[in-house]
């Protein structure tokens, strides 16, 4: 079949298609043609070779070039290695392999470039064989080589919103909290500042040790924000005193996450370097389970990227897939050092490696982090940028901040009680509480009647009017 198709195919004339087929033939052609190659096709040899793609050992195992060269998209069996990507601006797919040009993208060096030219303009479209991603950048001008900038990888694996990132806002962009920060967190307390990330402080009643959450500046325009802990005072930390970032992850989003290996990528940035700890805890019904594994910052006050493997949660370790609270990935920074093993599931709620660096040792010192994100795998991916809505609503599921007048009224005529039902943009995890209710008339006061995960019902009823301005929902892990 594959013979007769690219022969019929082969025989057209494309300046003599009358449908509105060709396009769709032309990309059939290339599909199918990659679909014939053995596999794997490519292990650093690029398109040479008896099993790859530029000798098929049978007719039928590839595109007939000169097919695609009259389809006006020719394959070139040359190999993108060190070259400048800046130079290809020829139409066509390419084979890269192990690249280390300039201007090459930041991605796997491994893959499949397609160019395209049209009018003076052309589009560079990179698929690395690894981390299911595109990468796209444009040459507005390709007679004065007028390149833009790579665009943030685009994930490939979204099909059925099915998404990398086990972590929601890891590049800390949303902060439905922003009017309470900087928030002051004391011994004994964890606050939400950043959407979906607490900062824990248990040093210790006698310790004095308050730490400030605040939204911060990122290290680079991929990440242009951070969550900071500050270290407002200072102290001697009990025994089982620790201040940590953490994100729980609830157990409905925790399907494709049990059982498989992990990769927590993120950048940090700290006043204090040294050994540093990051580790998942997970909750079983009736015990607490919990693996560290450190990571090493090497400069004070420098921006570092840093990836650390973390070992498959047990199934054992999860209670079940519900709107419960089942894993929780957090980042030590301050406190005490833990004895258990790192690199290993362990009976206990255990949050730091031995010989844990210190922040906050001193008032002043500071802790950072952004561009956190948790896949599956034993590499790092290139962090996944979902659009700015989706982000906001996967937020709002357990925080949602409402701003705008909404004013009451009577819900019948000889009612003397006056009410306002306010929909809530998203289901939220749980019925939520409603804390900061912010009012227009104070002196009519305003109560929640009742509430479920979809709505929040107010009334006010005392005689007069009011409205409500802003409240915060939460329905936190």
């Amino acid at each position: 079949m594959a013979n007769d198709y690219y022969n019929r195919l082969s025989e057209m004339n494309p300046g003599e298609v009358a449908d509105g087929l060709a396009v769709e033939q032309e990309f059939d052609a290339i599909a199918r043609g990659f679909a014939k190659l053995p596999t794997p096709h490519r292990d650093g040899g690029g398109f040479e070779g008896p099993t790859k793609v530029g000798d098929p050992t049978q007719s039928d195992e590839a595109v007939n070039l000169g097919t695609l060269e009259k389809l006006n998209l020719p394959m070139y069996r040359k190999k993108i290695t060190s070259e400048d990507w800046n130079s290809i601006t020829t139409e066509g797919v390419y084979d890269v392999v192990n690249a280390s040009g300039s201007n090459a993208p930041n991605a796997y060096p491994y893959g499949v470039l397609v160019v395209y030219v049209f009018n003076g303009t052309a589009t560079q479209l990179y698929y690395p064989d690894r981390d299911g991603t595109l990468k796209k950048r444009t040459c507005t001008n390709v007679a004065s080589q007028a390149w833009l900038s790579w665009d943030s990888s685009l994930s490939m694996s979204m099909g059925s919103m099915g998404f990398v990132n086990a972590v929601i806002n890891g590049d800390m962009r949303i902060v439905q909290r922003a009017y309470k920060m900087p928030i002051n967190v004391p011994n004994n307390y964890f606050e939400y500042g950043v959407d979906r990330f607490y900062l824990g402080n248990t040093a210790g009643a006698a310790s004095n040790v308050v730490m400030s959450y605040r939204h911060a500046m990122g290290p680079n325009a991929e990440f242009p924000w951070a969550a900071q802990a500050y270290t407002l005072s200072t102290g001697v930390f009990s025994a089982n005193g620790v201040c940590y970032f953490e994100q729980p992850i609830e157990g409905l989003n925790l399907a494709g996450f049990v059982g498989v290996p992990l990769v927590v990528s993120f950048w940090v940035k700290s006043s204090v370097a040294g050994k540093y700890s990051v580790g998942l805890a997970a909750n079983d019904g009736a015990a607490n389970t919990s693996q560290i594994a450190e990571y090493t910052i090497n400069a004070p006050d420098v921006w570092e990227k840093k990836s650390v493997k973390l070992l498959a949660v047990p199934s054992a370790a999860v209670a079940g897939y519900d709107t419960s609270s089942h894993l929780r990935l957090r980042f030590a920074f301050a406190g005490r050092n833990d004895t258990t093993s790192p690199g290993a599931w362990a009976s206990g709620n255990f949050f730091t490696v031995s010989n844990q660096a210190h922040m906050a040792v001193s008032a002043g010192n500071s802790f950072y982090i952004t561009g956190v994100q948790l896949v599956t795998g034993v590499e790092e991916k290139p962090f996944e940028h979902r659009p700015y809505q989706l982000e906001l609503a996967l937020c709002r599921r357990y925080c949602y901040r409402h701003n705008g007048l909404v004013w009451l009224s009577t819900p019948t005529q000889n009612d003397p009680a006056i009410k306002a039902s306010i929909l809530l943009p998203t289901e939220m995890r749980v019925t939520p509480s409603v804390i900061d209710i912010v009012k227009g008339n104070a002196a009519y006061p305003v109560t929640v009647e009742n509430m479920s995960a979809q709505v929040v019902n107010f009334s006010a009823t005392s005689a007069g009017y009011n409205n409500v301005q802003s409240f915060l929902a939460n329905a936190e892990l």
